[in-house]
């Protein structure tokens, strides 16, 4: 989820700009007679384009032998919330954030429960690639690059323990989309909310004097404008629903943020051997889909289900 340092050298953002550009002028086009679109619209319904059920809740038993597949040493590797104490230092790194977390008696609670009644597993991945962290659906499980200072830990798992409540919410993994443009506005919509959370979750935390998360966010590449986003709305609305919708429309103002998932998504196509041309298909987000977008885990919503955004 997070980009390299010299993003432009190593991904053309523009690139990604003007395919954006051009998806949505095609989609025009079609709109005007084209038959592929004709034919879509036809038989286009608001169910789900092909509803993927969400990867099971296991076992502890069952997720520790799905570890020990992924590698022989996982439980010096691996945190289980609920589980033994820790023994590695990388353990008691992952132990102490989601203990921070639950400072925050409603978003970090929440979403500590949210690993924790999943049966999520927090893995250190020994080869990440250029990733700083991601969360696996297929392995229900949080991984994280070695050697991250408590503070980029404590980031990364608040991130990515929000996309483990996307799942039980059922906005992540639900629908398979094989039009790009679907797929990256679907893709964008969840990133956002993951950032808006996340920043909501720090200032609540540096309102109790606990400043460490906010100040990461603030240090951040990526997130940098995030903190100051929700402030200024703070200042303006009195209001932090406000403020955290304010986050996620900032969100989509910084084109390195939408290089990232897009990369994100290539490497996920890729890795699924998706990664092909094909004609355009004219599937849409389903009707209704983005529903619980920002719904928190006291049961109310920012308000990101509403948002504009989501007609980018």
């Amino acid at each position: 989820m997070t980009a390299p340092k010299n993003l432009k050298s190593s991904f053309n953002v523009s690139a990604v700009r003007n395919f954006l550009r051009l998806s949505l002028l095609s989609a025009t086009l079609l709109a005007a007679g084209g038959l592929g679109y004709n034919t879509w619209k036809n038989n286009y319904s608001a169910e789900p384009v092909e509803s993927v059920p969400p990867t099971p809740v296991v076992s502890v038993e069952r997720q520790e032998a799905r570890l020990q597949q992924w590698h022989e040493n996982w439980r010096d590797m691996c945190v289980i919330p609920g589980r033994e104490e820790p023994q590695a230092t990388s353990q008691r790194s992952i132990r102490d954030a989601l203990k921070e977390m639950e400072r925050e008696e409603v978003v970090g609670v929440g979403l500590v429960k949210a690993i924790k009644d999943a049966g999520t597993a927090i893995c250190v991945d020994p080869a990440p690639g250029n990733r700083v962290s991601y969360y696996s659906d297929s392995w229900n499980t949080i991984f994280l690059r070695r050697n991250l200072n408590n503070n980029h830990t404590l980031l990364q798992i608040t991130h990515e323990a929000r996309r483990v409540m996307q799942k039980d919410q059922g906005m992540l993994g639900r629908i398979k989309l094989s039009d790009t443009h679907q797929r990256l506005r679907l893709d964008f919509a969840l990133e956002a909310d993951v950032a808006a959370t996340t920043t909501l979750m720090a200032w609540r935390l540096y309102q109790q004097g606990r400043g460490d998360l906010w100040n990461q966010l603030r240090s951040s590449t990526l997130y940098s404008d995030l903190p100051t986003a929700f402030t200024g709305a703070m200042l303006s609305t009195k209001d932090e629903k406000a403020a955290t919708l304010a986050v996620f429309e900032r969100w989509y103002a910084r084109e390195t943020r939408m290089a990232d998932a897009y990369r994100e998504r290539k490497h996920v196509t890729f890795m699924a051997g998706t990664d092909r041309r094909e004609l355009p298909t004219y599937e849409m987000v389903p009707q209704g889909y983005f529903n619980r977008l920002g719904e928190l885990p006291d049961g109310t919503n920012y308000g990101a289900n509403k948002s504009p955004m989501l007609r980018r």
